[in-house]
């Protein structure tokens, strides 16, 4: 990842 926080859903949804 890199600097990727305004797609904070978008890596929530494959950390879950």
């Amino acid at each position: 990842m890199s600097d990727s926080r305004e797609s904070s859903p978008d890596w929530l949804r494959t950390f879950q």
